[in-house]
């Protein structure tokens, strides 16, 4: 992320100094874990576990991720990022903004106190946005094998075929979509509070 960024600051009054920084902000690549949540709950007296699961990726860039047949990621290919002068400095395709405040109070001439808060804004992605999403409530239920011991019984089912079906059921219920969507993210600010005191030294 590249900043270019106007500072102001002045004295108030003898005690008193503040000061303010606006920036403009171009983003160039941005890969972020916006949430991930799993969770599992089971009942032993029913005999099944509740999976659910929320994950999101918000992406801006030349990151292409693949999916195999079941929708699952499998792999991701990232391009050389190559960006000539007017990219690097001109470049609004991921803008955004922040701005810097701070301030200096001197109550007595041996206390000094200072406090700043940095990147306050956000930026918007949109060269190249995506975002990955996968949403599932489960109820797994383990196999039932009741019927895969006798290949002579009526209704009888290979153990093979048992966990195959268990297995689509899975993949099924576990899919990831991608989706081109441009995207704001707050920055993530920082506060700083200082104290400083001087210390009279007496000699004798």
């Amino acid at each position: 992320m590249r900043e270019i960024s106007l500072s102001h600051g002045r004295r108030l009054s003898k005690r008193l100094w503040v000061g303010a920084a606006v920036k403009y902000l171009q983003g160039f690549y941005n890969i972020t874990t916006n949430h991930f949540e799993l969770e599992l709950e089971g009942v032993d007296v029913e005999n099944y576990i509740d999976v659910s699961t929320r994950a999101e990726i918000l992406i801006s860039g030349p990151v292409t991720f693949e999916f195999n047949q079941n929708q699952f990621i499998s792999g991701a290919d990232v391009d050389s990022v190559n960006s000539g002068f007017s990219d690097m400095y001109f470049s609004s395709g991921n803008p955004g903004y922040a701005v810097d405040l701070g301030v200096v109070y001197k109550p007595t001439d041996k206390l000094i106190l200072s406090a700043s808060l940095v990147d306050l804004g956000r930026i918007h992605w949109r060269n190249d946005a995506k975002i990955i999403q996968q949403s599932t409530d489960y109820r797994y239920h383990p196999a039932d094998l009741s019927n895969s011991y006798d290949e002579d019984l009526e209704n009888y089912k290979s153990p093979d075929d048992i966990f195959d079906d268990l297995v689509n059921d899975f993949e099924e219920s576990f899919r990831a979509y991608e989706f081109e969507k441009s995207y704001t993210q707050s920055l993530p600010y920082q506060f700083y509070a200082g104290l400083e005191y001087t210390l009279s030294l007496i000699h004798i």
